[in-house]
């Protein structure tokens, strides 16, 4: 996995771990389908994954966030996530301003993929079938 890749999924996990963000891990690949976890820590040095109940940890390349794509977002997570911004006089969407960290966190607290992961195959969409939380 390239460093670039990595590197975004560490900075998203680190974000999303306040929020208790469930991953697959699979240190061997393999067609048992791995382990389901919600993360307990994060070592940013070594990029080691900690689970719940699992003492072994595991490297970045060995898991994938579950994670919901924006188009999953209902209507009314779109009003709320609407909350965040403000509009101009005119009454138009002009910008999320000074609530932008806010408006991420909430973001973060709905697992929404807001960096593209999903597409890039380094999490995993959730759906009414594969839904951990």
């Amino acid at each position: 996995m390239e460093q670039k890749k990595k590197q975004l999924i560490l900075q998203d996990l680190c974000a999303r771990s306040p929020y208790g963000v469930y991953v697959l891990a699979d240190v061997y690949k393999t067609f048992d389908g791995g382990i389901i976890g919600k993360v307990s820590g994060i070592n940013i040095e070594s990029g080691l994954v900690y689970l719940e109940g699992v003492l072994t940890p595991f490297t970045i390349e060995e898991i994938r966030p579950y994670l919901r794509s924006m188009s999953s977002m209902t209507e009314d997570e779109l009003k709320e996530s609407l909350e965040f911004a403000w509009t101009d006089d005119y009454g138009r969407l002009a910008s999320y301003g000074e609530n932008i960290p806010k408006y991420i966190d909430w973001l973060n607290k709905n697992k929404f993929d807001y960096r593209g992961l999903i597409p890039n195959n380094l999490a995993i969409e959730v759906t009414k079938e594969n839904n951990p939380y």
